[in-house]
C-alpha cells in the first residue's frame, strides 16, 4: 500500500465489518434520513428565517455527509472525513453576498453560481498538487461538494452548469432518499455477508480436517488388534 493510500484509508483488519458496529451506523443512519424527512418538510412548510434555514440546512448537509460516507466510515483516514464535513458545507458561502445584499432572502429556493460543477472542480487541482494527509484532505473536500450538489439539487435544484447556463438542475426527492436508505443500510448488510462468508469458511476448514469415515475393512482389522 503506497503512502498515498494510508492516508486515505485505514487498516482495521476485519473490524470494518463487526455485527454489533455495523447495526450501531446503520440505525444512526436511518434516523438520519428520519431527521432530514422532518427538516425538509419544516423548511418547506412556510417561510422561516435566515439563522433557522442556515442551521437546519447545514444538519441536513451534514446527515447527508455521514450516510453516504456510512459504510467506509471505518476504513477512510480522518483526513479525508474532515475534508467531506468541510466540502459538505464549503458551497454556500455563495449565499453570504446575497445576504449582505438588499436582496429579500427568507428561503432557500434557489442557489447561487458557487453551486455549479465548475466552482466544485476547483477542489480537484490541489488534489493534483497535494501529498498524503492533505491530498486526502482534498479529496474529501471533493466528496462533499458532491453529496452537497445532491442534496440541493433534490431541494431546490442548482445551477449545476454556470456559467455556460444559468437553468436549473432539479433532481426528484424520492430518488435522493432513497439513495440515502441504500447507503444506510450497507453497513448492515456488509457485517451479515461477511459474518455469512466467514462461518462458510469455518465450516468448510472443519469438514477438511475432520477424521475421514473408517472403511469396514479398517474397522474390522481395528477390531481383531
Amino acid at each position: 500500500m503506497t503512502e498515498q493510500t494510508e492516508a486515505v484509508t485505514r487498516d482495521n483488519g476485519p473490524e470494518p465489518f463487526r455485527l454489533g458496529y455495523c447495526l450501531l451506523v446503520s440505525a444512526i443512519g436511518i434516523a438520519g434520513i428520519i431527521a432530514i424527512a422532518l427538516i425538509d418538510q419544516y423548511l418547506g412548510a412556510e417561510t422561516r428565517s435566515i439563522p433557522v434555514i442556515a442551521a437546519m440546512d447545514y444538519v441536513a448537509h451534514l446527515a447527508t455527509t455521514f450516510i453516504l460516507l456510512a459504510a467506509f466510515l471505518r476504513v477512510v483516514s480522518y483526513y479525508f472525513l474532515a475534508g467531506a464535513v468541510v466540502g459538505s458545507l464549503i458551497l454556500d458561502v455563495g449565499h453570504i453576498p446575497i445576504l449582505l445584499s438588499d436582496i429579500e432572502f427568507t428561503q432557500i429556493t434557489s442557489r447561487p453560481s458557487s453551486h455549479s460543477l465548475l466552482v466544485a472542480l476547483v477542489f480537484i487541482l490541489p488534489i493534483l498538487l497535494a501529498r498524503g494527509r492533505y491530498q486526502a484532505l482534498f479529496v474529501g473536500i471533493c466528496f462533499g461538494n458532491a453529496f452537497h450538489l445532491f442534496r440541493d439539487a433534490a431541494t431546490g435544484g442548482i445551477p449545476l452548469w454556470w456559467p455556460f447556463s444559468a437553468s436549473s438542475v432539479e433532481l426528484a426527492y424520492a430518488p435522493y432518499v432513497m439513495t440515502l436508505t441504500i447507503f444506510a443500510l450497507m453497513p448492515m448488510a456488509g457485517a451479515f455477508i461477511a459474518k455469512s462468508n466467514v462461518s462458510v469458511i469455518m465450516t468448510d476448514s472443519s469438514r477438511t480436517h475432520a477424521k475421514p469415515d473408517q472403511s469396514p475393512r479398517e474397522q474390522q482389522n481395528q477390531s481383531s488388534a
